[in-house]
């Protein structure tokens, strides 16, 4: 058995699991195990030089920073006191 057949029997496997282990689905388990095994090892076999330019900004100004995406942390508020009771001190 090839390391690829290896890949799709385990694939179709925990897919059939997922689902609850019924019958009937084998082939569409197959098929879509497949299919996953084929799209992996098809993102693996590209060049690297694609790989790294995948995702990177055009330039260094268009790269956000990580904490630009965060918002503000929320400053604590001062505890006040009710206001009948600061209205009371100022009359006495």
């Amino acid at each position: 058995m090839s390391d690829k057949e290896h890949k799709i029997r385990a694939r179709a496997y925990e897919l059939w699991e997922r689902e609850g282990r019924g019958h009937g689905s084998h082939d569409r388990h197959w098929s879509e195990a497949t299919r996953q095994v084929e799209a992996e090892e098809a993102a693996s076999a590209r060049p690297a030089a694609v790989k790294s330019a995948v995702g990177k900004p055009a330039s260094a100004k268009a790269a956000a920073p990580a904490d630009a995406a965060k918002p503000a942390a929320a400053k604590p508020r001062k505890a006040r006191a009710p206001k009948a009771a600061a209205e009371g001190k100022a009359k006495a």
